[in-house]
């Protein structure tokens, strides 16, 4: 219960802690730990040139920790493929970072409620960390989208405005 009621607290908390990061770092030393965890798993992490922009670095290293931990789960101990893209779309002013695996990937039917809280596929899960994602990457005022499993797995598509002020 405890647990459950940390993870709600962390659903609720906005961050008033932004600074000016370089979100192709934050993703790089997140996806670093992983690697010396799963040595089965290939990591591959495919960089776009993204200027220095306003975010909360704590809360983004969050979302890419709970994404890769779902995709290696969905991977389910196999010699896998996580690929992480980051793009800078100039134009739109917005950064764009796209998680996908060579996992099982995510029903039709519940592609639209993964975001909701305490919905869950997962034996023993508690349904909060995707609804934590989403509430973060909203406290970044950009939106985040998971799409159809071509031709397995899961790919998540994160878009963040870049603030630089």
């Amino acid at each position: 219960i405890k647990g459950i009621v940390n993870e709600l607290t962390k659903l609720t908390h906005v961050s008033q802690t932004k600074t000016m990061e370089d979100l192709n770092l934050i993703i790089e030393e997140t996806v670093e730990v992983y690697r010396n965890l799963y040595r089965n798993t290939s990591f591959l992490v495919e960089k776009d040139t993204l200027p220095l922009f306003k975010l909360d670095k704590d809360g983004l290293r969050r979302v890419f920790i709970n994404l890769i931990t779902n995709a290696v789960k969905a991977i389910e101990g196999a010699d896998g493929k996580i690929i992480i893209q980051t793009k800078y779309e100039k134009s739109r002013g917005m950064a764009i970072v796209r998680f996908s695996d060579t996992g099982k990937g995510i029903a039709r039917e519940d592609r639209e409620k993964v975001f909701y809280p305490y919905f869950t596929r997962e034996k023993g899960g508690t349904g909060l960390g995707l609804a934590i994602v989403h509430s973060i990457v909203l406290e970044h005022h950009g939106r985040i989208s998971v799409e159809e499993n071509e031709p397995k797995g899961s790919p998540f598509i994160i878009e963040l405005p870049i603030i630089e002020a």
